[in-house]
């Protein structure tokens, strides 16, 4: 249910809707943000059938997929996108990321207003049925838990787990 960043051909009321988040920089989380945006505020995404996509990624050995712009500041663009269309779940976001957080989307906040949008929690049930049979969605969920200690195990990067408040 999320289009693939940069390769999509919108509508003229798509641009009227407010486009790019302006405050967005270099690419990534601009075709999560462009997919709630549309199915959360009332438009749908289609696919052509008859499309046929590839994808070039980046390379440092190859100076064909080197950007050509640089960066001047540091936006977290997917961090952006999870604060204003994440609602209740966005402590579930890189673990709590957001709480400490100072993302300014008071803007973006009035757009998402203005076009009426429903709750992320809408998203999540209108496309259940993904989740679920693709197995992203397990039966049950379960710690390890020291009984001892009362901390949890927790994946502290890569192959590392550590013990952590649960």
């Amino acid at each position: 249910p999320v289009i693939s960043g940069g390769l999509v051909a919108t509508s003229r009321e798509w641009w009227t809707s407010g486009g790019f988040d302006h405050t967005t920089r270099g690419w990534g989380g601009e075709n999560v943000e462009q997919s709630l945006r549309a199915w959360l505020c009332g438009a749908d995404i289609v696919r052509a059938k008859s499309s046929v996509i590839a994808h070039m990624w980046r390379n440092p050995k190859d100076p064909r997929t080197l950007a050509r712009y640089k960066l001047t500041s540091h936006t977290d663009n997917s961090a952006r996108v999870a604060a204003l269309w994440f609602d209740d779940f966005k402590h579930k976001f890189r673990d709590g990321y957001l709480q400490h957080s100072n993302i300014d989307i008071a803007e973006e906040v009035l757009r998402r207003r203005s076009l009426h949008c429903k709750p992320f929690a809408y998203f999540l049930h209108r496309f259940r049925g993904v989740y679920m049979d693709g197995g992203l969605l397990p039966n049950k969920v379960f710690r390890i838990r020291s009984v001892r200690r009362g901390l949890c195990m927790k994946n502290g990067g890569g192959k590392h787990y550590v013990l952590a408040p649960c």
